[in-house]
């Protein structure tokens, strides 16, 4: 009897200890950018077709940036940091969207001297911005089909 009573306490007590105790499950510093997209599958949800106009501004350059250090350089880490740069520059300039964009990528280690792998996106393009958003009339719809074909 003694003998349950502490072998209860001992496991009692390993969990009360495991529990308060901060565990780490692969903790990774870093953030994701996406643009915004969905697929609609068009036989599925009816839908009323919105056509906008996008007004580019080819006088207004914009531009934006990321610096990035990664453990492993992979693909998804390269297309995180563009993303990262292109959302700098929407997002400090106020544009919906970024026309022509033009990257720059520096990816370097200092030749192997350095534990992380530093990749530097920089983006320049065009100002557009979204206007007249209006439901499509018939005319819009059939230069979308046509457009699609």
């Amino acid at each position: 009897m003694k003998k349950i009573k502490i072998f209860s306490f001992v496991v009692f007590g390993s969990m009360l200890i495991a529990s308060c105790s901060s565990t780490s499950l692969n903790k990774i510093n870093t953030s994701v950018y996406d643009t915004r997209q969905q697929k609609i599958n068009k036989n599925s949800i009816p839908y009323n077709p919105v056509v906008v106009d996008l007004v580019v501004d080819i006088n207004k350059k914009v531009s934006g940036s990321n610096l990035r250090q990664v453990d492993r350089y992979t693909d998804y880490e390269l297309q995180n940091a563009k993303e990262a740069a292109l959302y700098n520059a929407m997002t400090n300039s106020g544009a919906d969207v970024i026309i022509d964009p033009i990257y720059k990528i520096n990816i370097s280690n200092n030749d192997g001297r350095d534990a992380k792998i530093t990749i530097q996106t920089e983006v320049t393009g065009f100002y557009a911005k979204y206007t007249n958003a209006h439901k499509a009339d018939a005319n819009e719809i059939q230069n979308l089909k046509i457009l699609n074909k």
